[in-house]
């Protein structure tokens, strides 16, 4: 520095800045700063008030909002060196790769299942049979049927698995809500840029008290004079219990089978139904519930004024009433009852199969559990160990997300209005299914040039806003390659069973690859452009 004092004004602060980047870039050094210091906490009045509850539907509307708090927040500042950021950003190329390299197979999943299931219900529209749900005619056995507006009606004891609630009668499925009143914490985070390349965080914590059917453990809190503050009895669950009764009768011919008992979602409040109170008794637990006005079971010191630490629960049930079932019907060991399985696809010959041989084929492939199906997904031998990714793809999803016709409607519902339902259900998990992929690879490819963006950022001045704009093109870039890639997919997933389709797909990939090529073309004309001038 005594050097420097005898350059002249240019040389002196070309000088200075480059001692100041070389700091920097080493190891993140910070310019003392009363008002920024790393884990120096900040205080600032702050008054905030909650609503958000987590109480099940249909019981929003009586929720009390959250507590009014006048803390202070905490912040705390935190500093990245350039190097830092740098190991970081390859950290996230190894993660975009992974991404990228799992989204294609759950692409390939989805676009092959969506095929299947179109199928399966075009199949399903030409086999199906409406039938009377008084008694089951033995034709109709492992064939897919539709019976409309049945009654379904409990015949087994439904019992919560924590509270002394039981239904002897009327009750298809019991829920129950258990919330805690707690401490919440919540985080808001700000970036800034440094010279040298450097990021500095700034991490605002805040707190509300509020209702949760979620658990928060407060030991982990940046204030640790919240820490420890929530507190419920170790044995007591957090969150939403349900119940199945053991055995649903539908009509005079038929029992609900287990999965399409837990299909049912039309709960009511039970409220009206239990008595004063409701009694939890567990490990040395032992504390009762008193019912409020506002269809919740309490326990604490004043529903209207609640503590820390405070109980509620809410009971919801599904009554007896009419359904419409859309499913294969199947014998089962009680002569005078039929039952449902799953309608899925079938391997059939080239030169066709008899009746007999399709109904055996059926009732096989529906006695299949989602353990069984996920062993059989998936890639053989040594080919799971060459493509893994595509290994774990095919057994997770093809269990959960097996082509299948096998439903339950509330009320009365023609076939018709059945099928537009399952239609619009199966569009609905495609586009979900096929965006998640999307994303996945979006996301996936722009981790990938990470290094890149952190490296230019070292630039003193223009860095950032350089690495910014990269940004932007590279979002550009990488939205171009998901397109033509996701649609690549599809055209060849949809070959095998719907070719006229492919062929639509085949045209949007075109215009997508001729898009791109005259954005390309046009960049490098204006970069020659650029040269020659």
């Amino acid at each position: 520095f005594h050097d420097v004092q005898d350059m002249s004004g240019v040389g002196r602060t070309l000088s200075v800045l480059l001692l100041c980047f070389i700091l920097h870039v080493s190891n993140g050094h910070q310019f003392a700063r009363r008002d920024r210091r790393p884990d120096v906490v900040h205080h600032a009045r702050l008054v905030k008030k909650t609503s958000g509850s987590m109480a099940p539907k249909g019981l929003r509307a009586h929720v009390r909002g959250g507590a009014l708090l006048e803390d202070p927040p905490v912040q705390t500042t935190s500093s990245k060196s350039w190097f830092q950021r740098m190991s970081d950003s390859f950290v996230e190329f190894l993660v975009g790769l992974v991404m990228v390299i799992f989204s294609i197979p759950i692409l390939w999943f989805n676009e092959s299942r969506s095929a299947k299931l179109e199928s399966l219900i075009a199949l399903g529209r030409s086999k199906v049979r409406t039938v009377d749900a008084k008694h089951a005619q033995d034709e109709d056995y492992n064939r897919l049927v539709h019976i409309q507006g049945a009654e379904m009606k409990a015949a087994a004891k439904v019992k919560d698995s924590q509270f002394d609630v039981a239904f002897e009668k009327g009750c298809v499925k019991l829920r129950s809500t258990v919330e805690v009143f707690q401490l919440v914490q919540h985080e808001k985070k700000e970036e800034r840029e440094k010279l040298g390349g450097g990021k500095e965080t700034i991490t605002t914590y805040s707190y509300t008290e509020e209702w949760s059917s979620h658990w928060y453990d407060s030991s982990g809190y940046a204030d640790k004079s919240k820490q420890g503050m929530n507190r419920k009895p170790s044995s007591l669950d957090v969150g939403t219990q349900e119940a199945l009764c053991d055995k649903v009768e539908y009509g005079l011919g038929f029992v609900l089978s287990k999965s399409l008992v837990d299909m049912c979602k039309g709960y009511i409040p039970a409220t009206n139904l239990l008595g004063e109170s409701v009694k939890f008794d567990g490990k040395g637990d032992a504390m009762v519930f008193r019912k409020t006005s506002d269809e919740f079971f309490y326990y604490g010191q004043s529903s209207g004024s609640p503590a820390l630490g405070d109980i509620r629960v809410a009971f919801e049930y599904v009554p007896d009433g009419p359904a419409t079932v859309v499913a294969l019907q199947v014998e089962t060991a009680d002569a005078s009852r039929a039952s449902f399985l799953p309608f899925r696809t079938i391997s059939r010959p080239l030169c066709g199969m008899s009746e007999e041989a399709e109904k055996t084929a059926l009732r096989k492939e529906g006695e299949k559990t989602r353990d069984d199906l996920a062993d059989e997904a998936g890639c053989p031998g040594f080919l799971a160990c060459c493509c893994l990714p595509c290994h774990l793809v095919m057994k997770c999803f093809s269990a959960a997300l097996t082509p299948e016709i096998h439903h339950i409607f509330e009320g009365s519902k023609t076939l018709e209005e059945c099928f537009k339902v399952i239609t619009f259900e199966a569009a609905a998990a495609k586009w979900l299914l096929r965006l998640i992929g999307w994303a996945m690879m979006y996301v996936g490819l722009y981790c990938m040039f990470s290094p890149f963006l952190t490296l230019i950022t070292v630039l003193p001045w223009i860095g950032p806003p350089l690495a910014k704009f990269g940004g932007w093109l590279i979002w550009l870039l990488c939205g171009f390659v998901t397109l033509m890639v996701a649609t690549l997919i599809v055209m060849v997933a949809y070959l095998f069973y719907h070719p006229v389709v492919t062929l639509v797909y085949a045209v949007f990939l075109a215009f997508i690859v001729v898009i791109f090529k005259a954005i390309v073309n046009f960049v490098n004309q204006g970069g020659i452009s650029a040269k020659q001038a």
